[in-house]
Parts: C-alpha cells; sequence; structure tokens
C-alpha cells in the first residue's frame, strides 16, 4: 500500500483499464476514418467517371466541330467554283450563248441565239437558221 491507501495491484488495473478505454476510442476513431476515407474513395471514383464522360463528350464536340469546319470548307469551295462557272457560263468559247439551264427547248435556244449581243460564227448562224426554219412558229 502507498500513502493514499492504494495497492500496486489497484493502480495497475486502473492503467490499464485507461489503455484499454484509449484503445477502443482509437479503434472508433480508425472505424471513423476508414468509412471517411470510403466514402472520399467513392467520391474519386464517382469524379474519375465523370472526367471520363466528358473527356468524350469534348472529343465528340471536336469531332462534330471538324465535319461543321469541313463541311464549311467544302461548301465554299464549292460555292467559288460555282461562281467561277456562272461567270464563265453566258459565253462558251466560240463566244456564243449556250446557256443549257435556261433552253427549255428549242425555241428559247433560238431565241438566245437570234437575241444574242455577240458576233455569231458559221456553227451558230447555221443552228440560228436551223431553228428558224424548223421552229420560227414557236418564237
Amino acid at each position: 500500500m502507498d500513502v493514499f491507501g492504494s495497492t500496486l495491484e489497484c493502480e495497475s488495473n486502473k492503467m490499464i483499464d485507461g489503455f484499454v478505454a484509449t484503445i477502443k476510442t482509437l479503434q472508433e476513431d480508425i472505424a471513423k476514418i476508414t468509412d471517411w476515407m470510403e466514402i472520399q474513395e467513392n467520391k474519386f471514383l464517382a469524379l474519375d467517371k465523370k472526367s471520363d464522360e466528358i473527356v468524350i463528350k469534348i472529343n465528340n464536340i471536336e469531332t462534330s466541330a471538324n465535319y461543321l469546319i469541313a463541311g464549311i470548307i467544302t461548301i465554299s469551295n464549292l460555292d467559288s467554283r460555282l461562281s467561277k462557272i456562272e461567270k464563265r457560263m453566258p459565253l462558251s468559247i466560240d463566244k456564243t450563248f449556250v446557256l443549257e439551264r435556261h433552253t427549255d427547248t428549242w425555241a428559247t435556244q433560238h431565241w438566245i441565239f437570234k437575241n444574242s449581243p455577240c458576233a455569231q460564227n458559221g456553227k451558230s448562224r447555221k443552228t440560228n437558221k436551223w431553228l428558224e426554219h424548223n421552229f420560227h412558229h414557236m418564237t
């Protein structure tokens, strides 16, 4: 017995009980930390999955944008080609009108040849005379 009336065995039991309580508290804290870490891991996996989905969507948007750009370039090229063709279309190589899209009938074509401000060559005169002979009643 010591001065305060307790025995060494009693003091040892109190220390052991204190250690047991501390260990129990630490185990509870470890369990809470483990649960928290699992929750954080699940959140991280969810964020990782979302980021993968976002990357896929960005790639799809980039692919769509590339298709749109290619389409715009194609339309621009076609538009420039069409304007070049339209500039050259009214006059053919021998300077006679041959607007095929505006000639629904031979009579219309005859009218184009007949009213053309361009000088007529032998071929166009021959065609014009043939049209005038065969379709003069339609003009």
